[in-house]
């Protein structure tokens, strides 16, 4: 049929093809026309904010820079969260169908459940920004055309190093516009989990991470520890024996200073403490003589009995909660270095000076200086 109505047009006169095009093309140009000004319409501030969800951050948002400045040039919500580019901008188009998902859900319908669920919330829209180079920023604040000599001096400091690095910005803005999640409370909640965990351990498996810091009985009865495991140090179970396990703990020591047993030759990664006691119960399986510091090292291990509690069966778990540790308590105030960026060694320095910008406790910050040198650039990740 539509060819004989085809063949029909052809055969008569063009007009008709005219009108059809000219039908068309209008057709088009009022779809494209309604098309942006919907799109448009949905980006502005009070579209987004008509949502009683949304609410909940608005209030935060309105005491920013972004929102009220000397400048008075406002980026509202599209333009942080809606990619200026058209495929990029329709992909986050679409994927907001899951806000109206949630929405009729309920999902975070109150002050309370946005509260619950902001840390949640801002990871992902963190990946975004990560992924994207942070595109929606640089439409604004490009490195091309900033005076950085005429910033302040930390700002200065701060985005030479990013140059340097490859950073992106949302790497050190993360509360910029708005408030920051309770960090702390996710790190307790997954702390929580290590603790159950290790409630849970199967102490007869062969090797064993601590979770604390743990003291080493050199018999089983004794009342008094004679030697401190550190967390995060690996032990070997030989045996149960009642309330306790019969472990031994391997590693390096450096001659002249065998209070401290190492975790590998030459690196001041702290595996155990020895009282003297314990000294006189290491074993030296062989010394070895370090040709860049003519320093003797001899690779020693020490049985003992330690309680069974804080121990888990797979490390892995532990450095996967430490390394979300480092990365909450450090990307507040800027992109933190990959572990491999400095040598073991150098890591204790480099922590200790920017330990005092945290909230991390001493433990905290011992553990997370461990994940850092058994993941440093000369240590290859080993544990």
């Amino acid at each position: 049929m539509i060819r004989r109505l085809w063949g029909y047009l052809w055969g008569i006169r063009p007009y008709p093809f005219i009108i059809i095009l000219c039908v068309g093309g209008l057709g088009g140009i009022i779809f494209s026309g309604a098309f942006h000004t919907a799109l448009e319409a949905t980006n502005q501030l009070e579209f987004c904010t008509s949502c009683h969800e949304m609410s909940h951050n608005l209030e935060e948002y309105k005491k920013t820079i972004h929102y009220r400045n000397t400048s008075g040039v406002r980026a509202e919500c599209s333009d942080c969260h809606v990619p200026k580019e058209f495929f990029p901008k329709m992909l986050r188009k679409i994927g907001a169908a899951n806000d109206v998902y949630h929405t009729i859900l309920g999902t975070i319908d109150t002050k309370e459940k946005f509260e619950d669920h902001r840390l949640e919330l801002a990871k992902r829209v963190w990946a975004r920004m990560e992924a994207s180079d942070s595109s929606t920023c640089r439409s604004c604040h490009a490195f091309t055309t900033m005076d950085i000599d005429q910033q302040r001096p930390k700002a200065q400091k701060m985005h030479k190093k990013a140059l340097g690095d490859g950073s992106t910005c949302i790497d050190c803005h993360k509360g910029i516009a708005h408030e920051m999640p309770d960090m702390s409370a996710a790190t307790r909640q997954a702390y929580q989990k290590l603790v159950d965990d290790a409630a849970a351990a199967d102490y007869t498996k062969p090797a064993l991470t601590l979770l604390e810091n743990g003291g080493l009985y050199l018999g089983a009865d004794d009342k008094r520890p004679a030697a401190r495991v550190l967390a995060g140090t690996t032990i070997e179970s030989i045996g149960e024996e009642g309330d306790k396990i019969k472990v031994k703990v391997a590693g390096w020591s450096q001659e002249g200073a065998e209070k401290v047993i190492y975790a590998q030759m030459g690196q001041r990664i702290f595996s155990a403490a020895l009282g003297k006691n314990a000294i006189s119960q290491t074993e030296t399986v062989k010394s070895v003589v370090n040709e860049d510091t003519g320093q003797t090292w001899k690779e020693v291990s020490i049985t003992g009995f330690m309680d069974k509690k804080n121990m888990l069966e797979d490390p892995e778990e532990l450095w996967g909660y430490t390394s979300e540790l480092y990365q909450s308590s450090c990307s507040v105030c800027h992109s933190p270095p990959d572990p491999g960026h400095f040598k073991a060694n150098q890591w204790a320095g480099v922590l200790k000076s920017m330990t005092r910008y945290t909230a991390l406790t001493k433990d905290e910050i011992r553990l997370v200086q461990k994940y850092l040198q058994l993941h440093a650039a000369d240590t290859g990740g080993a544990h």
